[in-house]
């Protein structure tokens, strides 16, 4: 919010959630040229939130905590393709991914006068040979990066069949367009498929990362819409002192 008022943008363009974690305060020399976005998402890494413009134009922040509760957790719309059958709107393309590039089983966190912290696994370097990287926070202790650091290895660890993103076209349907133009980054789709030599079609949920329109000269019905995807996260997340996600045995504790 401060960064926000501090460029002049209005104060009624704004969906902010208060966050979670305290980040330092930082100065900037008047010749210094860091963009204010870049400063915004240096405090959605640290935060392992989210920072976009939603539809209304405005700038929204989701704090982690939220992302793991409803309605981030629950399908907003299903797409499918033309072999799958069943319920949803049919996609024409999508771009689909399996490799290491995002796989990382060694993750280390540092934060201004504090000490590197360090998460890694066993199992998934055995497997996959070490993959390590390195992030930094606006954090202001090292108990909090190191558990930004467990966190983000249970993200990301492990490879991932995915699809990178899809793109479909509403046409003439009045249904589709709604769907489609109600669809935030940060929620989640189902995308259902019959892929080559499956006999059953599969289904999985992703959440949007990115969301893309495309209108050629002609008709508004060729329009495109390419959503960029990532896996849904499948862990069963535990919050304290939340009505329903706050119980024990719910799953594995969120920091």
């Amino acid at each position: 919010a401060n960064v926000l008022t501090n460029f002049g943008w209005s104060s009624t363009l704004r969906d902010l959630d208060a966050g979670i974690d305290t980040v330092a305060a930082v100065t900037f020399a008047a010749d210094d040229e860091t963009k204010a976005l870049e400063h915004l998402l240096a405090v959605q890494e640290s935060e392992n939130g989210l920072i976009f413009i939603d539809a209304q134009g405005r700038v929204a922040f989701v704090e982690r905590n939220a992302i793991i509760a409803s309605p981030y957790t629950v399908s907003q719309v299903t797409f499918r393709d033309a072999l799958a059958g069943g319920a949803g709107y049919p996609f024409i393309a999508t771009v689909p991914a399996h490799d290491l590039d995002t796989t990382h089983n060694e993750w280390s966190g540092t934060r201004t006068g504090g000490v590197t912290q360090t998460a890694s696994d066993t199992t998934a370097k055995d497997r996959d040979g070490i993959r390590s990287t390195q992030f930094s926070s606006l954090v202001t202790t090292d108990a909090v990066v190191e558990s930004q650091a467990q966190w983000k290895l249970a993200m990301f660890k492990d490879p991932l069949q995915r699809i990178e993103s899809i793109t479909v076209m509403p046409g003439l349907d009045t249904g589709f367009w709604q769907a489609v133009l109600g669809l935030e980054v940060g929620e989640r789709v189902t995308v259902r498929e019959l892929p080559p030599v499956f006999d059953v079609a599969t289904s999985e949920d992703f959440i949007i990362q990115s969301i893309r329109a495309r209108f050629d000269a002609g008709l508004v019905s060729a329009a495109t819409f390419t959503f960029g995807l990532w896996p849904a996260d499948t862990n069963t997340w535990m919050i304290l002192d939340d009505a329903n996600s706050g119980q024990f045995d719910a799953g594995k504790l969120a920091y």
